[in-house]
C-alpha cells in the first residue's frame, strides 16, 4: 500500500516539475529498491520516460550513465544495446538542434 502511495507521489511531482534532477533521481533510487514487485518493469518504464525528456545534456548524459548499468548489472545484452542505441540517436537529435 505504501509503496502505491509513494509512486503516486512521485509521479505527480514528476507531473508538476518533469525536468527536476533530483526528483527523477530519487524515483529511479526507490524503484530499484527490493521493496517493490517487480521493479524491472517499474525501472524501465522510469528509465525510458526519464530518457525520453528533454534535459540538458549534463543531465541526459546521468540518466543514460544510470540506466546502462542499470542494463549492465541485470545482465541483458538486448537492454544493453537499447539503452547505448536510444544514447545515440539522442545525441543525433541534440547535434541537429544546435
Amino acid at each position: 500500500m505504501q509503496t502505491r502511495r509513494w509512486r503516486a507521489a512521485l509521479y505527480l511531482a514528476l507531473t508538476l516539475f518533469p525536468t527536476l534532477t533530483l526528483l527523477l533521481s530519487l524515483s529511479l533510487t526507490l524503484t530499484l529498491a527490493p521493496i517493490i514487485p517487480n521493479p524491472d518493469q517499474v525501472a524501465r518504464r522510469l528509465f525510458e520516460r526519464v530518457t525520453a525528456l528533454r534535459l540538458s545534456s549534463k543531465k541526459m548524459k546521468f540518466f543514460f550513465k544510470r540506466y546502462l548499468a542499470y542494463a549492465r548489472a541485470a545482465g541483458d545484452e538486448e537492454l544493453v544495446e537499447h539503452v547505448k542505441e536510444k544514447a545515440r540517436a539522442w545525441v543525433e537529435s541534440a547535434a541537429g538542434q544546435e
